[in-house]
C-alpha cells in the first residue's frame, strides 16, 4: 500500500463504530473474537481487504469501472493486485 500524507486524520475505531447499526457492531465484535484480533485491528484489515478490490490507477489515483484494462482518465493499463493475506 502507498503511504498516508502527514495532513491525513487518524480514523478511531469508536469514530466508525459511532456510525454502526448495533447488529454489525456484534458481528464485528464475534469475527474479531473468533479470529483472535482486537476490534480494531479487525476492522483494520476488512477495510484494507475491501480496498484491494477497488480498480484504481497506478499511475494517477483515478478510480475505474470494476472490468476496465486501461485508465479512464491517463489512459495507462491497469494492474490487478492479487488479494493475499492481510498482516
Amino acid at each position: 500500500m502507498s503511504s498516508v500524507p502527514k495532513d491525513t486524520p487518524t480514523i478511531e475505531y469508536a469514530q466508525i463504530a459511532v456510525r454502526l447499526k448495533q447488529n454489525i457492531k456484534d458481528k464485528v465484535e464475534i469475527a474479531a473474537k473468533a479470529e483472535g484480533v482486537s476490534i480494531p485491528e479487525w476492522v483494520r484489515i476488512a477495510i484494507e481487504m475491501r480496498l484491494k478490490t477497488i480498480n484504481s490507477c497506478q499511475n494517477c489515483g483515478t478510480i475505474n469501472d470494476k472490468d476496465a484494462i486501461f485508465c479512464k482518465k491517463c489512459g495507462q493499463p491497469l494492474t490487478k493486485e492479487e488479494i493475499g493475506p492481510v498482516n
